[in-house]
């Protein structure tokens, strides 16, 4: 489970006017990431505890205007910190490189 918390700033490539807006994007934050439990043969042990890790994202997208909605699609590289390990060395593991796409709809006021 991973529950990312982050601040963004989205800068337009064309004058809100247009109705197709290119736009680059960047996110900084924290992420929760769940803990991690194993199992085999029966046993069963914790392989990551329950931590806050650094995050951050850079991408763009592109945007369709209509009167008081859009609808927009971007693609953004996004870093989540190294999660803690509870088995020492055994259950280290690197941070992670992502590659998010989102869609959705936004509402203008």
């Amino acid at each position: 489970e991973v529950v990312p918390l982050y601040l963004g700033a989205q800068y337009n490539l064309r004058p809100p006017s247009s109705r197709w807006v290119p736009y680059a994007r960047f996110d900084l934050g924290v992420a929760h990431l769940g803990s991690v439990d194993v199992s085999f043969g029966g046993l069963s042990s914790e392989y990551w505890n329950a931590s806050w890790v650094g995050m951050f994202d850079l991408g763009g997208g592109l945007e369709y205007r209509m009167d008081s909605l859009s609808i927009f699609v971007d693609v953004r590289v996004r870093y989540l910190g190294q999660p803690d390990s509870s088995l020492g060395t055994f259950s280290d593991a690197d941070p992670s490189w992502t590659l998010p796409v989102t869609s959705g709809i936004r509402s203008s006021f």
